[in-house]
Parts: structure tokens; C-alpha cells; sequence
């Protein structure tokens, strides 16, 4: 049991090393967001829901 158990951390381990290569080594720069060119494209909303809540009864 010992033996399956270290066998299939190494094969574990090998199989993140292969991915975290692969993930630093292609260099397509598909981020949504990358840098502060489309970051000042983002907005940002802020919304009270304690005041939305309040308010809804009273509308409705």
C-alpha cells in the first residue's frame, strides 16, 4: 500500500510540473485584462442593499 501510495504522488507530481510548464511557456497573452490599458475599461458599481431592500417595500 505504502509503494501505491509513492508511486502516485511521483506520477502526481510529475503531471503539475508538466502543466505549470506548459502554462508559463506559451507565450499567447489571452487575459481578459492585461495591464493597465483595458483595466481602465472595467467599471465598478457599488449598490447600498440594505437602502435597496428598505426602499423595495415601500415601492411596492
Amino acid at each position: 500500500m505504502k509503494n501505491l501510495s509513492l508511486g502516485l504522488n511521483a506520477v502526481l507530481l510529475i503531471a503539475v510540473g508538466v502543466l505549470y510548464y506548459l502554462h508559463f511557456s506559451s507565450k499567447d497573452s489571452s487575459t481578459p485584462v492585461s495591464g493597465n490599458a483595458m483595466a481602465s475599461d472595467l467599471k465598478i458599481a457599488y449598490i447600498n442593499s440594505d437602502t435597496v431592500l428598505k426602499y423595495y417595500d415601500f415601492l411596492k
